[in-house]
């Protein structure tokens, strides 16, 4: 093995065989947090879960709305339940003034059981408020209501006419608040709830009613108008109920004839109207508007719960079916993409590659294998771009190949005229030099012998540029010491070159002509990149592993990355290129290295 090392005595920047241009700063890398950054992927995943957390977000919203009307409805159903405790104490307290206008004895049985009734009430209502769901307004007007009537609870409450009336109308009053207060925050104002107030007048005027006629004491005097005025008041709060109800409604039509028949008592003057039994229609009717609103509010408590349920299956359901059919979609999308990527890649990085190289060596790269994507849309569409661009690229290839040879064959052809007229040239110099003999003359042609002698290398460097095949050889083989001396006899300055031959070794007559040239090009470089006042060493010696010549200049260096930049494209045999021109002799020297299996 031969091996050809070149040496300089310091790395510098400077002139050399090679020489690499790194022009522009460093190329500013891309961050990933800029979307245009982003991967496909990602960018389908933005673009699928925006409208579905939108679609998500609109979905929670509706659901938390029918929550919220389940939550009302069951909060309104809740606060109703203080209605019915509201309406017995409201009764109780009716019966009892009635029965203390009666029993006019402060120690009377029925009158203190009448009393004890108002008491048990209230504590019922009491109860029932601390039960109810109540807002603040609401806690407050059944606080309000408790407190106005408490002299009911006590004896106090019945001492007078006007006192008891007073209380009553109080106590009407505040429950008149209370029900407002719950018709405020209910979503959907119940208008039972103001049927329900209608009804609770009606009875209070029938209780006003009979109490006016309650008393039976000595000089009885009753105050006719202000009867005749109550049993009007009920009339108009029945109107009231059969505006809502209908006329054709049974209790209605009992409370309007009974109404009828207590004017008609009190124009004749009588007394009598009904006593308890005359409160039964106003009973009726309390309990089915309240059974009615509790049944309503329960019901649209259970529907907005159930719309809840219903909507959250719907939203949970839907989302589910679109993130999977974006999913779809986007493998639909990824997957051939993916291909047509992968497909790219792997033309660029081998096929293409490969196929240069086959057509480079004179085979066929056979037909091109398009990206296994068939369909016809836009990706579809771009796999056949890719393999378009394959085949348009492997025919440029071709055309370079035909190119390169017939560029080839020239060099060959004008090698050999050169080489032709470079012989004659040197027929006639040496034909001049045996018949010269004046020395300055015959130095002349001495000269131009050796230019002669440097033209038929460059004849010969276009043989080898084109890869002609070598030219026969007379199979004799060289001394190391033959070769260099002959290299030093191609180049213009062989006066600085200083040969140390120790290898004693010979090179085959095959390879030659070849290393002579070698050397010859690197001798040649090292004069022309070295002060003129140097010297030049050529040194030869003997390794484990073949015979290692050493060209020593003076020159200036190279910088690291250009000088193993030049290492490896002598390494690798070189490529012609738009630096060739240039750097002519470093292909030369790489393309005879890869010929002999030379190591420089």
């Amino acid at each position: 093995m031969l091996l050809l090392s070149r040496k300089n005595d310091e790395p510098n920047p400077g002139g050399s065989m090679s020489e690499t241009r790194h022009v522009g700063g460093p190329r500013r890398r891309p961050t990933g947090l800029s979307p245009k950054e982003w991967s496909l992927r990602r960018k389908i995943a933005l673009a699928v879960l925006l409208p579905v957390a939108l679609a998500a977000v609109l979905g929670a919203l509706r659901v938390k709305n029918d929550l919220s009307d389940s939550s009302g409805y069951s909060d309104a159903a809740s606060q109703v339940t203080v209605l019915r405790p509201v309406v017995d104490y409201l009764a109780a307290v009716e019966t009892a003034i009635v029965i203390a206008r009666e029993k006019t004895a402060a120690d009377d049985p029925a009158r203190d059981a009448a009393v004890k009734e108002v008491v048990a009430a209230g504590t019922a209502f009491q109860k029932a408020v601390a039960a109810a769901d109540l807002t603040t307004d609401q806690q407050a007007a059944a606080k309000d209501l408790y407190d106005r009537s408490a002299q009911l609870r006590e004896s106090v409450g019945y001492v007078s006419v006007n006192q008891s009336v007073a209380q009553l109308t109080q106590l009407q009053t505040a429950t008149s608040n209370l029900i407002d207060t719950i018709v405020q925050e209910e979503q959907s104002p119940e208008l039972k709830l103001e049927l329900l107030g209608n009804v609770i007048d009606g009875r209070v005027s029938l209780a006003l009613q009979q109490f006016a006629v309650a008393y039976q004491g000595p000089a009885r005097d009753v105050n006719r108008v202000e009867l005749a005025a109550e049993v009007g008041a009920e009339a108009s709060a029945i109107d009231r109920i059969a505006a809502v109800l209908g006329t054709t409604d049974p209790d209605v039509s009992a409370l309007r004839n009974q109404n009828a028949e207590h004017l008609g008592t009190v124009r004749d003057g009588g007394l009598d109207l009904g006593g308890a039994d005359a409160y039964a229609a106003y009973d009726r009717l309390s309990a089915d508007i309240l059974s009615e609103i509790d049944a309503e509010l329960t019901a649209a408590a259970d529907t907005a719960r159930r719309d809840a349920i219903v909507d959250s299956a719907l939203v949970l359901a839907a989302l589910l079916f679109t993130i999977l059919l974006a999913m779809n979609v986007a493998q639909l999308l990824l997957d051939p993409i993916r291909r047509v990527r992968e497909g790219a890649l792997e033309v660029a990085q081998e096929r293409l590659p490969r196929a240069v190289r086959i057509i480079r060596a004179g085979g066929d790269p056979g037909e091109v294998v398009p990206i296994d994507v068939n369909s016809r849309e836009e990706i579809g569409q771009l796999a056949r771009a890719v393999d378009d661009l394959h085949s348009e690229a492997v025919k440029l290839a071709v055309r370079e190949a035909a190119l390169a040879d017939r560029i080839g064959e020239m060099f060959v052809t004008l090698s050999r005229r050169s080489t032709s007229l470079i012989n004659q040239q040197l027929g006639l110099i040496e034909k001049l030099e045996r018949d010269e003999e004046d020395p300055q003359r015959l130095e002349s042609l001495f000269r131009l012998d050796h230019l002669a002698s440097r033209m038929r290398r460059t004849a010969d460097s276009l043989n080898i540029l084109a890869d002609a095949p070598p030219a026969p050889t007379d199979g004799r083989g060289l001394s190391v010491s033959d070769v260099l001396h002959a290299a030093i006899a191609g180049v213009q300055d062989y006066q600085r070159v200083d040969i140390e031959a120790a290898a004693l070794e010979h090179v085959s007559g095959e390879a030659a002509s070849d290393v002579v040239h070698m050397v010859t090009e690197l001798v040649d470089n090292a004069l022309s990149f070295s002060p003129p006042n140097t010297r030049v060493q050529v040194i030869s010696k003997t390794t484990p592993s073949g015979v290692l010549l050493s060209v020593v200049d003076a020159g200036l260096g190279m910088q690291p990355d250009v000088f193993e930049a030049l290492n490896a494209e002598l390494a690798s045999g070189g490529e012609v290129t738009p630096e060739t021109a240039r750097r002519m002799g470093l292909l030369v020297v790489a393309r005879l290295a890869k010929r002999h299996g030379i190591t420089v």
